[in-house]
């Protein structure tokens, strides 16, 4: 029974994990750089959806509105900024520094705009309790589970069996390579943009309906989306998922034996012996292979 509540758990919070690492390995692999904004970008997600429905805007249209409106936001970060430091041929440090700037930016604007209080958000259905298995699950659970394990083997399959997959790979391994048959790389970069926007609106508003918002919980999921990638491999897309679905199950049997405020601390310890250990991740022999064959 233990067991089985322990899977369930790890696969709520490990889904969430290895939705945002997924968003955070693909800028990272595209245009060079740790965007450590990332994770409060996606919260903005959940923030923006509880924005539209205290103007009584319905449930799923609110849902819709809050998935468009960070996508454009994310496409406005990269067309307007990002593309600007590109031109003047900033190096990796700069757009670092930018990177922790946005995350310190978007956390800001949360506290300015909602406040320092924890917002929660009231679902349009009865949130019952299900028992199956000898786990205990509520309805809300059970929706980010069916919807964001399904979005990570679309986004697998978008990546590995399209053409645009095939192109953002080829940029990510050898950007000389792609500038050399042609590939736009604006384009590409502003498709990026457009995705990650799209997974990370996902993860917000699973997240926000799971939990609760409040502007420091970005950092903590960009801690969590930093450490999924380092697990599984940076450069190893299909590694990040499974880096995730690892923290998940981690963060969840540590609290069978310790209290729930080690559980964050266990993730940094974990993220030290990876830097330490085994930089390169579980599949970084995997990638280095993919790029040689």
């Amino acid at each position: 029974m233990i067991i089985s509540q322990v899977i369930i758990n790890s696969l709520i919070a490990g889904s969430l994990y290895a939705l945002v690492g997924l968003g955070f390995a693909l800028i990272y692999n595209v245009l060079k750089f740790m965007p450590f904004f990332y994770g409060t970008i996606c919260i903005w997600g959940g923030y923006l959806l509880y924005f539209y429905l205290n103007l009584k805007i319905p449930f799923s249209l609110g849902i819709i509105l809050a998935i468009v409106s960070l996508i454009l936001t994310n496409l406005i970060l990269n067309r307007w900024l990002l593309k600007k430091f590109r031109e003047k041929g900033a190096s990796s440090v700069i757009l670092l520094i930018i990177s922790l700037a946005l995350a310190i930016f978007f956390e800001n604007l949360s506290l300015a705009f909602f406040g320092p209080n924890v917002r929660t958000i009231n679902l349009p259905f009865e949130n019952k309790i299900i028992k199956w298995g000898g786990a205990t699950f509520t309805i809300s659970q059970l929706i980010i589970i069916l919807i964001s394990l399904p979005f990570l083997v679309l986004i697998f399959y978008l990546l590995y069996r399209t053409r645009s997959g095939l192109v953002i790979r080829a940029l990510a391994s050898e950007p000389s390579m792609a500038e050399f048959l042609g590939v736009d790389k604006e384009k590409i970069f502003n498709l990026v943009f457009i995705s990650v926007g799209l997974v990370g609106s996902i993860v917000g508003i699973l997240y926000t309906i799971e939990y609760h918002l409040e502007p420091t919980i970005g950092t903590n999921l960009t801690i969590k989306a930093f450490t999924a990638s380092i697990i599984g491999s940076l450069e190893f897309l299909p590694g990040v998922m499974i880096g995730g679905l690892f923290l998940g199950f981690i963060e969840n049997l540590v609290v069978l034996f310790l209290p729930t405020a080690f559980k964050d601390g266990i993730i940094f310890i974990i993220l030290f012996l990876f830097l330490l250990l085994k930089p390169k991740g579980i599949f970084g022999r995997k990638t280095r292979e993919e790029i040689s064959g």
